[in-house]
């Protein structure tokens, strides 16, 4: 399993566990090289809708 919560803690618990999902998936191709965040999750301003 990979745990972003520490790295993402700044996002909300659902959006972690989604990106720990997604990057999981890309990890099991055995295709990626390296994976990057960018954007509003990445500089830490996500705002989710309200």
């Amino acid at each position: 399993m990979i745990d972003l919560s520490g790295t993402l803690s700044y996002l909300p618990g659902g959006k972690v566990k989604e990106l720990e999902l997604i990057t999981r998936r890309i990890i099991d191709t055995g295709k990626a090289e390296i994976i990057l965040l960018y954007g509003s999750y990445a500089r830490g301003n996500y705002r989710g809708q309200e």
